[in-house]
């Protein structure tokens, strides 16, 4: 059939439009929520890249790092193992030169501990170190015994001060106005002073079996019950007294002096300036002192100064031990080969060499903590304790 032209011309339009139709469904347009999902995915994933790439920069200094704090730390180790060997070494040449090698070593294992760098080889070698110690600073772990209940004997006994001469001792009782003697090789006690004798008395001190105390208006010698006046002078709380040789000694904080009251053959003679004129001294600082000939002084912090005929001598305690530096009492006799010191708050007793000043020994026990005065008896091996209403004792 023949159509018109303008007919065909509208069909073919139709069809071209039908056409179009059919390929505008096969396209398709981007969904926004799903292009925001992409997009974030992307941007998620550009992130991680980067976060990766700045750990493993991160990762590389620091075993970079690491490589060379183990370098360092393998140099120290070394160090401490050196210090070890040089202190092994000199234990029987030279005992101070190591212990000082000692401390060297346990200065650098602990300065490693605190860095934070602590392994297996460090552990090992700080328990040698601990080992090493106990040998050259001739730490000794004791125990104490019952010597003497002081209750025994008086209700209430609060002991403060001891004085030591022949093996007999003489305990003073502040508080209660009591004095009680023990015998140290048969443990005999018994009091011997009261509250009427002992009033105001600041300190004793004792030789022999002889006991003087010092009160604030003078020296008092005390003798089957009987009260002598021995020795002039007025005192209080900071002066100490000593017996030795049959001479009293008393040492004056305020005068910066120590006064003789020489023995006669009655009696006393009045106090003289024992110190040389050309010492010069400061008492201030002293909380302990004792005779063996020499005049040693403790002061504040474990400074020990030394006299002998009133001049003061170049001496010191080698080592700086924290035991030393909180000692409070000291002690020695002529006798005795060393010179003691107790550290009450760290439960030591201290023995050092009276000649050359090393530390020789070390008694380790919780005892010891809290105790307010001790004597040392080398020839009957004991350490004797005054823990206020008890006397112990530990074997040396």
């Amino acid at each position: 059939m023949d159509y018109p032209r303008k007919y065909l011309f509208k069909l073919s339009e139709r069809k071209k439009i039908r056409s179009l139709r059919e390929e505008s469904k096969e396209i398709s347009f981007p969904d926004p929520q799903k292009e925001n999902k992409r997009s974030r995915r992307y941007s998620f994933f550009g992130v991680s890249i980067l976060i990766l790439f700045s750990f493993l920069i991160f990762f590389g200094i620091r075993v970079r790092k690491n490589r060379e704090i183990r370098g360092v730390y393998l140099q120290e180790i070394e160090k401490i193992k050196g210090k070890i060997n040089e202190s092994v070494g000199l234990y029987e040449e030279n005992i101070d030169k190591s212990r000082d090698a000692l401390t060297e070593a346990k200065n650098i294992a602990n300065k490693l501990k605190e860095s934070g760098v602590f392994d297996n080889d460090l552990k090992k070698l700080t328990e040698n170190i601990g080992e090493i110690e106990i040998k050259t600073y001739g730490e000794h772990n004791v125990s104490s015994d019952l010597f003497v209940d002081l209750k025994l004997l008086s209700e209430n006994y609060s002991g403060k001060t001891l004085s030591f001469s022949n093996d007999t001792l003489f305990v003073l009782d502040q508080e209660n106005r009591k004095i009680a003697k023990v015998d140290i090789i048969s443990k005999r006690s018994e009091m011997v002073a009261g509250p009427n004798t002992v009033d105001e008395v600041i300190t004793i001190a004792s030789y022999v079996e002889r006991l003087f105390l010092l009160k604030k208006n003078g020296i008092f010698e005390y003798d089957a019950g009987k009260l002598e006046k021995v020795g002039e002078g007025e005192f209080d709380d900071k002066t100490s007294i000593y017996a030795y040789g049959g001479n009293l000694y008393t040492l004056n904080k305020a005068d910066n002096e120590i006064y003789r009251y020489s023995s006669l053959e009655s009696g006393f003679a009045p106090k003289s300036a024992w110190l040389a004129e050309s010492a010069s001294v400061d008492f201030s600082g002293v909380i302990d002192l004792t005779i063996d000939g020499a005049v040693w002084v403790l002061k504040e912090g474990g400074r020990i100064e030394k006299y002998v005929y009133g001049n003061p001598q170049n001496f010191r305690l080698l080592g700086n031990y924290v035991g030393l530096k909180n000692s409070k009492y000291i002690f020695t006799e002529e006798e005795e080969k060393f010179l003691y010191l107790l550290d009450e708050e760290g439960g030591k007793v201290l023995a050092y060499d009276k000649q050359t000043g090393s530390l020789s020994a070390q008694y380790i026990c919780d005892d010891i903590k809290g105790s307010v005065d001790f004597v040392v008896s080398e020839a009957e091996k004991k350490i004797i304790l005054l823990k206020k209403d008890r006397l112990l004792v530990i074997e040396i």
